[in-house]
């Protein structure tokens, strides 16, 4: 896996600190290969993250932390329980978050049914991400070209490029269909949809790249809306 941008590192441990507890179970447990040309999870798996996305509540995207000395506890006033950090401040972009998590449970209808009721960037960007997953190439491009351009663009460009190059040191696929990642310095959602059509069930190196890049993406455009859910972006 090529490096991600510093603000997507984070170890298992972390993860509660930043995303919470559930969303951090989540994330233990999600595939990362749903995105671009995919096979389905497992059907064990596929119960328990139903299971899971079902409990999912948008108080459940805020991290947690343990109340500090003499700080009550409304539910257990004498008891060390975690109690939220920071408040849900942006409604649509908490949305998105659960849109971008069913999704990556390979679950499109839920995904569907939120992000098709989000009118934001954000919310055409998971949109485009579902259709593309289904495949439904030219129903990804319309949402894509409703997104215009996304404050992640620029840092999934370069994830992108280092990927590539990458690949390209191992198994030459700079050399093929996906040689224009490696020096693109705007990112095309469109162009990308094509590339993953290219690879789809390929079971070549250029369907791993794709997988690669389809979860950095997918890491990118989750950690801008949970920061932008909380009122940080």
């Amino acid at each position: 896996m090529t490096d991600l941008p510093p603000t997507l590192i984070e170890s298992a441990a972390a993860r509660p600190a930043r995303y919470g507890a559930a969303v951090s179970r989540l994330l233990e447990l999600l595939p990362p290969c749903q995105l671009g040309p995919a096979t389905a999870a497992d059907p064990r798996l596929r119960r328990t993250l139903r299971e899971l996305l079902d409990q999912l509540a948008d108080p459940d995207l805020a991290p947690s932390r343990p109340p500090s000395h003499g700080e009550p506890n409304a539910a257990q006033p004498n008891a060390a329980q975690p109690i939220a950090a920071q408040p849900i401040v942006d409604r649509r972009a908490a949305a998105c978050c659960r849109a971008g998590l069913w999704l990556a449970g390979d679950f499109l209808d839920e995904s569907h049914a939120i992000s098709q009721s989000i009118e934001t960037p954000s919310g055409s960007y998971w949109h485009g991400l579902m259709h593309r997953r289904e495949p439904d190439p030219d129903n990804a491009k319309y949402w894509f070209r409703r997104v215009r351009h996304h404050p992640i663009f620029e840092s999934l460009a370069a994830a992108a490029r280092s990927a590539t190059l990458t690949a390209a040191a191992t198994a030459g696929i700079a050399a093929g269909p996906a040689a224009f990642l490696a020096t693109q310095t705007v990112w095309d959602p469109s162009r990308f949809v094509d590339l993953c059509e290219r690879f789809r069930d390929a079971g070549d190196s250029g369907e791993r790249l794709c997988r690669e890049i389809a979860w950095i993406e997918w890491r990118l455009l989750f950690d801008y809306c949970h920061r932008q859910a909380l009122g940080l972006e």
